[in-house]
C-alpha cells in the first residue's frame, strides 16, 4: 500500500484504472480536455465516438491528441534498474534460444544435403531423359516435390515458437470483446491473421483480417506464410464468435462485392463456407468464372467450377444449425447462389423461382446482394477472376 502513497487520481485512467506510463498507458487529451489512456481512446474512436465524461464528439485521428506529459510519473532509479536487469535477462534468454535454433537449422540442412543432392540429380535427368509415359514422369516429379516439402518442412518446425495465438477465446472469454480486441489491434496498425490449426500441423493456411466500416472481414485464407511481425488468433474461435445476426459471406469479382446476406443449412452450404474461407486450402479465390446471359429466364448468371469438399459436422461451423434450410425471397432478393459438388453458380434472377431444389438441380444456399445491375460489365477478355472472398462478423451497431 505504501507505493499507492501520493499518487493522486487523475493519475489513472478512469476508463482502465491503469496507472498512466510512457509505454504502456499513455495520457492523451481530447480536444475538450479530458484524459484518458491511449488504449482507451482508440476503443472510444470505434465504438461511442465521444468522451465519455462530456459527451463531446471524438472525430479527430488519434495521432492528433497529444501526451499529457504531467501525468506521467518520473521514473524510480531503482525501479528503472529492476526493469534494466528483467530485460537484461530475457534479452539472455532469448539468444540462448536463438543459438540452440540455429544449431538445429544446421543440422537439419546437414542431414539434409543428401536429400536435395538426390532431389537434383533427378531433375538432371529429367532434362536429358526422353519420358514416353506422362504417369512415370508425373511421378518422378511428385516424389521430388515431395522430399523437397520435407526438407523445408523440418525448417519451417524450427520455428514453432514464433507462431501462436497472441490472445484467444481462452484469454478473452466474451466474444464481444474478443473481436473488439482484433479490431482495435488492426486500427492500431497491426497485422493480424487467423490460422487455422496449431501452426506444425502439416495444412496450415492463414487468412488476413480487415476492418472496414462496422465489419471484420475475414479474408480467404492461403499457405502463404505471413510477414512478420504480425498478431495472430485462432481461426476456429473466430468462428465461434459467428451468430445468426452477425454471419455474412462476400465474395468480390472484378471490383464488384457481393455480399451475402442470408445463408441456408446444408452440407453444400457448408460447403460454400468453406471455399469462401479458405480454410481447407481449396476457395473460390483465383477461380475463373464464366458470364452468361439466359434470355428465356431473364437470368445472368456467373459460373465457376469447383473441386469437391466433403462435409463435416464436426469441422465447426456451428451456426449452421441455427440458420433457416431455405431462403424466402422477396423483390429486394434476386440473388442466388447455388451450389453443386463440382460447380457453383451466383444467378441474378428478374423473374423468381419457386420449384424444388435437389443436389442435381443445385442447391440455393444463399442470398446475396450487389451494386452490379446486371454481370455483363464483370467480363474481360483475360477471363473474369474472383479477386477475394471470405466471411464477415458485423459488429453490434451494424447488425
Amino acid at each position: 500500500m505504501n507505493s499507492m502513497r501520493g499518487l493522486r487520481v487523475d493519475q489513472f485512467c478512469s476508463l482502465c484504472s491503469e496507472e498512466y506510463d510512457s509505454e504502456k498507458c499513455i495520457p492523451k487529451v481530447l480536444n475538450c480536455g479530458h484524459t484518458f489512456c491511449l488504449n482507451c481512446i482508440s476503443e472510444l474512436v470505434i465504438f461511442i465516438e465521444a468522451c465519455p465524461t462530456c459527451n463531446e464528439s471524438v472525430v479527430e485521428p488519434i495521432s492528433n491528441f497529444p501526451t499529457n506529459l504531467a501525468l506521467i510519473e518520473v521514473e524510480d532509479p531503482e525501479k528503472t534498474l529492476e526493469d534494466l536487469e528483467l530485460k537484461w535477462k530475457k534479452l539472455g534468454e532469448f539468444i540462448k534460444e536463438e543459438r540452440q535454433r540455429f544449431n538445429k537449422v544446421f543440422e537439419i540442412m546437414k542431414n539434409s544435403k543428401e536429400t536435395l543432392n538426390s532431389c537434383l540429380e533427378t531433375v538432371n535427368e529429367l532434362d536429358d531423359l526422353q519420358v514416353e509415359d506422362p504417369c512415370e514422369l508425373y511421378n518422378k516429379v511428385k516424389e521430388v516435390e515431395n522430399k523437397i516439402r520435407d526438407v523445408e518442412f523440418t525448417l519451417y518446425s524450427c520455428y514453432k515458437p514464433y507462431f501462436k495465438a497472441d490472445f484467444s477465446l481462452k484469454s478473452i472469454p466474451d466474444k464481444e470483446d474478443f473481436v473488439n480486441k482484433i479490431i482495435v489491434e488492426i486500427l492500431r496498425g497491426k497485422r493480424v491473421y487467423a490460422f487455422n490449426s496449431e501452426w506444425y500441423n502439416d495444412d496450415v493456411f492463414w487468412a488476413k483480417l480487415s476492418y472496414d466500416d462496422g465489419k471484420l472481414f475475414i479474408h480467404s485464407a492461403t499457405s502463404d506464410l505471413p510477414k512478420m511481425p504480425s498478431l495472430f488468433v485462432p481461426h476456429t474461435d473466430l468462428k465461434n464468435c459467428l451468430n445468426l445476426k452477425n454471419f455474412r459471406t462476400f465474395i468480390d469479382i472484378a471490383g464488384n462485392q457481393l455480399v451475402c446476406n442470408t445463408i441456408t443449412s446444408s452440407p453444400l452450404s457448408y460447403n460454400f463456407l468453406k471455399f469462401c474461407s479458405g480454410e481447407d486450402g481449396k476457395s473460390f479465390k483465383g477461380l475463373t468464372c464464366e458470364i452468361k446471359h439466359i434470355s428465356d429466364k431473364h437470368q445472368d448468371v456467373i459460373s465457376f467450377k469447383i473441386d469437391k469438399l466433403n462435409y463435416n459436422a464436426d469441422q465447426g461451423y456451428d451456426v449452421l444449425d441455427s440458420l433457416p434450410t431455405k431462403i424466402e425471397f422477396n423483390s429486394e432478393n434476386k440473388l442466388q447462389i447455388k451450389m453443386w459438388k463440382d460447380k457453383c453458380e451466383i444467378i441474378k434472377n428478374l423473374e423468381l423461382s419457386c420449384s424444388e431444389e435437389s443436389e442435381s438441380d443445385g442447391v440455393v444456399v444463399a442470398s446475396a446482394t450487389t451494386s452490379a445491375e446486371s454481370f455483363d460489365h464483370l467480363s474481360t477478355e483475360g477471363g473474369t477472376c474472383v479477386e477475394d472472398c471470405g466471411l464477415i462478423i458485423l459488429l453490434a451497431s451494424e447488425q
